[in-house]
Parts: C-alpha cells; sequence; structure tokens
C-alpha cells in the first residue's frame, strides 16, 4: 500500500482552512507521545525517584503553531534515553515518539483529504 502524497501546491490552503483541525492532530500526537513515554518508563523500570516520570510534559513551541516540545526537564533525562561510556541507553522518548509516528501521518493526510474534498 502507498502512501498518499501531500500536495505542497495546497498546503497554504490547507493551513488556511483546516488549520484548527492540524494543530488538533499535533497536540493529540504529543499528549499520547507523553503518555506512551511514561509508559515505557515504567515497563523498563527506569524509575529511581520519579522525577523523571514526573517530568516528561507537552509544552508549546513559542510562536510555532503547529509545535509542541514533548520530554522530560530533568538533566540527566538525556543519559537516560542515550546512555553514557558507563552506562546502556535506555531510550524512553525515541520509541515513544516512533510509535506515534504512523498514526500521526495518517491523521494529517486525513485531515488533508477532507480538504481535498471540500
Amino acid at each position: 500500500m502507498t502512501t498518499p502524497h501531500l500536495d505542497d501546491r495546497r498546503l497554504d490552503r490547507l493551513i488556511k482552512t483546516n488549520g484548527a483541525d492540524l494543530e488538533a492532530v499535533v497536540v493529540k500526537t504529543a499528549h499520547d507521545v507523553e503518555a506512551e513515554a511514561k509508559v515505557i518508563v515504567i515497563l523498563k523500570d527506569i524509575i529511581d525517584t520519579g522525577a523523571t516520570l514526573n517530568s516528561i510534559q507537552v509544552h508549546p513551541v513559542a510562536g510555532e503553531r503547529f509545535a509542541r516540545r514533548v520530554g522530560p526537564t530533568t538533566d540527566y533525562a538525556i543519559h537516560l534515553e542515550l546512555g553514557t561510556h558507563r552506562m546502556a541507553a535506555r531510550p524512553f522518548m525515541t520509541p515513544a515518539a516512533e510509535s506515534k509516528r504512523q498514526s500521526f501521518s495518517d491523521a494529517v493526510m486525513a485531515v488533508y483529504e477532507r480538504a481535498s474534498r471540500g
């Protein structure tokens, strides 16, 4: 099955007419990634104090309507995600984001297809 191609000539029109729908897709996906990252942290037993788990949140990106930052705010979370020379990586954000890639793409294409019909 091939994925439909997004016609970028119509992208500006899509944003103008369906921007709220696209923004809703971004927000939903960000929260889905947040939830999945928390599940991974728990299932992989990455929890020590719970600080990283509790710090995983969704934040808007200033000046960017269609962007959200999802992740932990603890200083050491990057070391958990990527590992160090003394500790193996225990990724949780990357797999969480990857797990939502297809549903995000499908949701954007659904908005695009509805807009193309209307």
